[in-house]
C-alpha cells in the first residue's frame, strides 16, 4: 500500500492560521475588557470635572457678592451706589457670563434676611437686577434714582446708617448655568450672598 506523503508546509500554515485566529480573539477580548474599564473612568472624570467647575463658579459668585457689598458700604447713600456695586460684581463674574445670571439683588438687610419677594421683583426695600439691566450699566441715564431708573425702587439715597442705629445692606447673586461637559442633565443653580453694615453717614 502506497503511503501518502504529507506536506510539512501545509501543517505549518495550519498552525499559523490557528495562532493568528487565537491572537485576534485575544485582542478582541482585551479591547472589550479595556472598554469596561475606560468608559466608567471617563464618565467619572467628566462628572468630577463638572462638579469642580460648579465649585469654582460658586466661589467666584460669592467673591462677586462680597465685592459688591464692600462698594455699597463705602458708597453709602450715593445715588450711584448700586451701579458702582454691580460694575464691581460683573468685573469678577465676567461680562460673558451675564446671560447666566438670574438676578442680582441689593436689599435692606436690617430685617429678617433676604426678602422672598425680591426673588421675583424689586420692592420698596430691594432692587432686583436682571441680565437686561446689567447690560445697561454703561448707560448712566438709566441709573441714579431718577424716574424710571433701574435703581429707583430702593434708591440708595434712602439708606441710612449712624452710630446709634447702624444700617445693613445685603447682596444676593443667583446664577443658572449648564454643566460644562454636558454629561449631567439640566443646569446647576449657584447663589452667593453677603450682608455688611453700612458706614455711618453724615458723621
Amino acid at each position: 500500500m502506497e503511503k501518502v506523503k504529507r506536506n510539512p508546509w501545509s501543517h505549518q500554515e495550519e498552525v499559523q492560521r490557528v495562532r493568528r485566529k487565537t491572537e485576534r480573539t485575544e485582542r478582541g477580548a482585551v479591547l472589550v475588557e479595556l472598554a469596561f474599564v475606560v468608559i466608567p473612568l471617563l464618565l467619572l472624570s467628566l462628572g468630577v470635572a463638572d462638579i469642580g467647575f460648579a465649585w469654582r463658579d460658586a466661589v467666584v459668585t460669592q467673591q462677586a457678592a462680597r465685592a459688591a457689598s464692600r462698594v455699597l458700604v463705602v458708597a453709602g447713600d450715593d445715588e450711584s451706589a448700586d451701579r458702582q456695586a454691580l460694575l464691581s460684581a460683573i468685573t469678577i463674574l465676567g461680562t460673558d457670563q451675564i446671560d447666566d445670571i438670574e438676578y442680582i439683588a441689593i436689599y435692606d438687610a436690617d430685617n429678617n434676611g433676604f426678602p422672598a419677594a425680591c426673588a421675583t421683583s424689586s420692592t420698596a426695600t430691594c432692587n432686583r437686577y436682571t441680565p437686561a439691566e446689567l447690560r445697561s450699566l454703561d448707560d448712566t441715564a438709566r441709573w441714579g434714582c431718577g424716574s424710571g431708573a433701574y435703581d429707583s425702587s430702593w434708591c440708595p439715597d434712602r439708606r441710612t446708617s449712624n452710630l446709634e442705629v447702624p444700617g445693613h445692606v445685603g447682596v444676593q447673586i443667583k446664577t443658572n448655568r449648564g454643566w460644562v461637559t454636558g454629561l449631567l442633565p439640566g443646569a446647576v443653580d449657584i447663589s452667593g450672598s453677603t450682608v455688611m453694615r453700612l458706614d455711618p453717614m453724615g458723621a
